[in-house]
């Protein structure tokens, strides 16, 4: 808080929060502490500059009544909560709005789960008509037959990517020739799903 502690001591706790939330706590917070448990939230306090501090707080009852008042500063994490969410909204729009190139990512079983634009262009499938559906569908009668898609997905599992081309099949049953890039996603190396990227080369052929 910026206070040294002959500075704190013997002050009421009220001028720790901004005015504005001093009655929230004295009638919620305060009363909501169980006789012989915790509460924890997050609350706002003010540094001795005036500042905002973004906080985990928990309170807990002692003997006599007393409270016990534990402050993690979280403002720092916060921030970079929020500056990752809005990378990561930018990189959907992104996506989301490629036209040259399917990106899409599937499931560990190889369902679809998310659909951009240029996937809808290239395959004819809306999102509502693939989503959940599996990868399967863009392959030709022979391919699924010889186990093309799960060979694929085995490679990418184990060595992290595994690239591809060869006809595919549109939603209305005309063909395209594909080069793909199936990419494992894993988290904490456990794996969660995989990335996919596909361009229409068929004009090369």
């Amino acid at each position: 808080f910026g206070y040294d502690p002959s500075e704190l001591v013997g002050r009421s706790w009220a001028f720790l929060y901004p005015e504005s939330d001093v009655a929230y706590v004295t009638e919620e917070v305060i009363p909501a502490v169980p006789a012989d448990g915790v509460w924890s939230d997050q609350t706002t306090f003010l540094q001795r500059d005036g500042s905002a501090l973004v906080a985990d707080h928990t309170l807990a009852r002692a003997e006599g009544g007393r409270l016990i008042c534990t402050v993690r500063d979280i403002s720092e994490e916060l921030e970079r909560r929020e500056e990752l969410q809005a990378r990561r909204t930018l990189l959907d729009l992104f996506i989301e709005n490629v036209e040259s190139y399917a990106i899409f990512t599937l499931d560990t079983d190889g369902c679809v789960t998310t659909w951009n634009s240029g996937a809808k262009r290239i395959t004819g499938y809306e999102a509502d008509d693939i989503l959940g559906e599996h990868c399967s569908a863009f392959f030709g009668d022979a391919d699924q037959e010889t186990g093309v898609p799960a060979s694929l997905l085995e490679q990418a599992a184990a060595e992290g990517t595994a690239n591809h081309e060869g006809w595919r099949v549109r939603k209305d049953g005309s063909q395209f020739w594909e080069r793909m890039t199936i990419s494992a996603i894993r988290d904490d190396g456990e794996l969660v799903g995989f990335g996919t990227v596909v361009f229409d080369a068929t004009e090369e052929q």
